[in-house]
């Protein structure tokens, strides 16, 4: 980090650039993008190169930190320009680079300068260099003739300010040089290959306050010098100051404002009077005209293409912009503090502005708005760079904040970039420095705090300067060969070759339905580089067009609307699947309460043909369909396994109605197209049926059944890796009242020998334990077998030797139900005339193979009930059918 203190004048500084359009070649000056101060012998800060559009840093490098005097030879290398890392010595640095595809580590210092320090001044720095057309490297130095003495403290120092103007060969070394008394302008290269340059000599901080000095002001000198070394002529400006740096026009004549500052009287505090002048010379030295503006505070002036001056001015409390013709009559003035200046080829001046706000501007030629746009909403976000144009009018500028700018010539922002990470507030750049490349911008930002303190002339601030940095800002370019090819599977293979730019971080994909209507507003999808391939979801069949950007790291995006590829996915016949779904639980136009809700599907069909059911449901008032949530990760949604079934917590479910559907999707990937959907009501205060869970894993389910309608209930209970169901249906006429509640749970099973530990447990609200008018229940409970081997899991028992029980009355004893397996659904189906406790357990090895065998009630009389079980059971279709045949055989 550099600190300096130093006392800040209020003055307010005017900078104005000269120039000349770009059109006007500069014949003796280096084939460059940027070969000198303001590209030009005209100052036009406009360049042939096609500049950027979306800027992403390319590389970045720390250097000297006073040293923002940029330029570039024709094989672009950059020359730095300044201070070296203290104030004693002045350095001029040559960097290379290697086209677009730059990487920090390919750039290379080619050579260091540093002439011999002037120990003690209070610095010596290198302007910027110009470079000739053989690549000669024209470089001045400039230095301060006060020495310092301490803090606050400095001494005038005579032999301090005598300065160098040196000619370099491209590989550094010294070609020629020349002593300067006292300090230079930047070297300007006339049309015929004449290095022009100023001398101004130093009057150290107190600029606007001469009357300080203790000495007279010093002559001042405009040279001329052939590019071998000579000089051709000098000319006495007497004591007159130049501002800013001579400018050459095209026919040779040189241009310079200067002005001279006389104190009032022997009283320093008295103040001083000025007189400013612009001065146009032939080629030869020779006086062209002159012409006294009076007491002005002059910027620097630009040359335009049909031979107009542009020039920037504060007198009386007004800042202006003044325009005059070639003999150095006013054209027009337009009110504005301009702080830069550039020219396009059409004439128009470009200048950034204060006034409250930042603005950028355009006038025309004749000195009449073309447009004017607020840069910043932040008054203290200042337009701080000088500007600079590319070929194609582009206009490039950047903030006291550290960020880049670029405007289109109409003045739309075309993009801007923040050049330091993470962004530092506004004010906390010094100087901001910007020359453009072929297709690059190079930037010099300086950043530093400020911290004031008490001193004799207030205000004094500290100044601490951050790292210096360049910046070499390319365009992130896209990617390129875009091919979409349709897949077998309706899905779109994109293809794409990658992005040569050196910072890319991915590339957005956007979609359209036609090569003109791409939608660049959200990414359809991204992938990150270098990737080079992307297929898409399955679609539906149609027409589909991709565009694809490149993004950087910082998240900028190249806007390019032309790599975009096409493919159709072709209409495929709707497919037919093997088996379909429906839901089996809950009925349809149930009303619903509690916290838990089971959803069942019945497969219609061979359910080996299904491999998964999606449960979907549609809330109320709503035309779409979503996913059933579910709670039990066992079986989610979709559930893959047989049986297909999910549990979804209701209980902060809105009442209302809602449809629920089973989507099936056979083992050839056919979804079924027309789901059959029923019609539920979830009503936490007047259901129909209510399932509950509690935290200690007890669940239930309960449901109101009606003596004059027969009853079908099935349960399964959540939370459990074995697929646990109970089945219950009996008919009507079957209670003892008209209305009861039927519960059913699955409790901890009794001591039972023969039991595999599946148990059930099936009450009535009013306690009835026995139908009525002779009616049999059917009784259905599950067994695992995950591996559908026919084997109960976890023993030696065949599915087939499975029987229900329930306990005998009175008795420890439990008897058997007539009963039978339905491998198939994985379930014991029973018959049963009571409601108890039931469980799965082994069938007795008796000899005669009957339905009710080992059973404490009369087989004969379970038979005879069997053939009205047929009749009265027709709704568990699969045990029905199943006792039927065995009874018929």
């Amino acid at each position: 980090m550099q600190k300096r203190k130093s006392r800040l004048i209020g003055v307010a500084t005017i900078i104005m650039l000269a120039g000349i359009a770009f059109s006007q070649a500069q014949a003796q000056l280096a084939n460059s993008p940027w070969p000198m101060a303001g590209h030009d012998s005209s100052f036009s800060y406009r360049s042939s190169s096609e500049g950027i559009i979306t800027p992403t840093v390319l590389w970045s490098t720390t250097v000297p930190w006073y040293s923002w005097y940029l330029s570039l030879d024709s094989e672009e290398t950059i020359y730095i320009g300044g201070k070296g890392w203290d104030n004693t010595t002045a350095t001029l640095m040559a960097l290379t680079q290697s086209g677009l595809k730059w990487s920090q580590e390919k750039k290379a210092i080619l050579w260091t300068f540093t002439p011999i320090p002037l120990v003690g001044v209070n610095f010596v720095s290198f302007n910027t260099a110009a470079i000739g057309v053989d690549d000669t490297v024209f470089a001045s130095t400039s230095s301060s003739p006060y020495v310092s003495c301490g803090f606050g403290c400095s001494q005038y120092c005579p032999d301090c300010e005598n300065n160098t103007l040196y000619a370099i060969n491209p590989d550094g070394s010294i070609k020629w040089q020349v002593d300067i008394a006292g300090s230079s302008t930047h070297p300007v290269i006339g049309p015929d290959g004449t290095v022009y340059f100023a001398t101004r000599h130093g009057i150290d901080r107190r600029d606007y306050a001469p009357c300080y000095l203790e000495r007279e002001s010093p002559e001042e000198f405009l040279f001329a010098y052939n590019p071998g070394g000579t000089q051709k002529w000098a000319v006495s400006l007497g004591t007159y100051r130049i501002n800013g740096n001579p400018a050459v026009a095209l026919d040779g004549s040189i241009y310079l404002t200067a002005t001279y500052i006389a104190c009032i009287d022997s009283d320093p505090r008295s103040g001083y009077t000025r007189d400013s002048k612009i001065m146009a010379f032939n080629p030869d030295g020779t006086i062209k005209w002159e012409i006294s503006l009076g007491d002005m505070a002059l910027g620097r002036f630009a040359l335009a293409e049909d031979g107009s001056l542009y020039l920037s001015y504060y007198q009386y409390g007004q800042y202006k912009l003044l325009a005059l013709d070639t003999d150095g009559a006013t054209k027009w003035e337009y009110p504005a503090q301009v702080s830069s200046l550039a020219l396009s080829p059409d004439g128009t001046i470009y200048f950034s502005e204060h006034s409250s706000y930042w603005y950028l501007n355009a006038l025309n030629p004749d000195g009449t708005v073309k447009w004017r746009v607020r840069t910043s909403d932040n008054q203290n976000l200042a337009l701080l760079s000088n500007l600079a144009v590319d070929g194609d009018g582009k206009i490039y500028v950047g903030d006291n904040q550290g960020g880049l700018y670029i405007y289109s010539p109409g003045g739309e922002l075309l993009a801007q970039k923040p050049l330091i990470i993470p962004e530092l507030p506004a004010g906390s750049v010094r100087f901001f420095t910007i020359i453009l490349g072929k297709n690059l911008v190079y930037a010099y930002v300086l950043p530093y705090t400020l911290e004031e303190y008490d001193c004799d002339y207030p205000p004094c601030y500290e100044q601490t300067y951050g790292d210096a940095k360049l910046f070499a800002i390319g365009n992130l370019y896209p990617a390129s060969n875009l091919t979409a090819t349709a897949q077998a599977d309706s899905t779109i293979r994109l293809d794409w070759f990658i992005s040569p730019t050196p910072t890319t971080a991915g590339y957005n994909i956007y979609l359209g339905t036609n090569l003109w209507d791409i939608d660049y507003s959200v990414p359809y999808a991204s992938v990150p580089h270098p990737e080079t391939t992307y297929t898409t979801e399955p679609l539906l069949p149609g027409q589909y067009c991709f565009g694809l950007r490149a993004y950087d790291s910082s998240g900028n995006e190249e806007k390019n609307t032309n790599l975009v590829a096409c493919a159709t996915i072709a209409p495929t016949p709707p497919c037919i699947p093997l088996a379909t779904a429906r839901i089996k639980v809950p009925k349809a136009g149930k009303r619903l309460g509690g916290n838990m809700m089971t959803t069942m599907a019945e497969i219609i069909g061979d359910r080996h043909q299904v491999s998964q059911v999606l449960f979907e449901y549609q809330s109320p008032g709503a035309s779409e369909w979503s996913a059933l949530p579910y709670a039990d990760p066992n079986h989610p949604n979709p559930d893959l396994s047989f049986p297909f079934f999910i549990h979804t917590e209701i209980a902060g479910w809105p009442e209302g109605d809602y449809g629920l559907r089973a989507v099936a999707t056979d083992t050839n990937s056919c979804a079924d197209p027309n789901p059959e959907a029923i019609r539920i009501t979830i009503d936490h205060h007047h259901p129909d049926c209510e399932e509950f869970w509690d935290e200690e894993g007890n669940y239930q389910k309960r449901c109101s059944v009606y003596h004059n309608a027969p009853t079908e209930l099935i349960v399964a209970e959540p939370f459990d890796e074995q697929d646990r169901i109970a089945g219950l249906y009996f008919p009507e006429q079957s209670l003892n009242q008209d209305l009861s509640s039927l519960t059913v749970s699955f409790p901890s099973c009794n001591p039972f020998k023969k039991g595999i530990g599946e148990c059930r447990l099936v009450e009535l609200e009013n306690g009835q334990n026995v139908l009525e008018n002779g009616a049999w229940a059917t009784i259905a409970i599950s067994y695992p077998d995950e591996n559908d081997d026919g084997i109960v899991d976890g023993t030696d028992i065949k599915s087939g030797h499975l029987a229900l029980f329930s306990p005998t009355p009175g008795s420890d004893t439990w008897t058997i139900l007539p009963s039978i397996s339905d491998p198939d659904q994985k379930i014991i189906m029973g018959l049963t005339q009571h409601f108890s406790e039931f469980q799965l357990g082994s069938k007795p090895r008796v000899k005669r193979p009957s339905l009710s065998c080992a059973m404490s009630q009369e087989s004969t009389q379970a038979e005879m009930d069997i053939s009205e079980a047929v009749i009265l059971l027709l709704p568990m279709a699969s045990l029905l059918w199943r006792l039927k045949k065995r009874k018929n055989n």
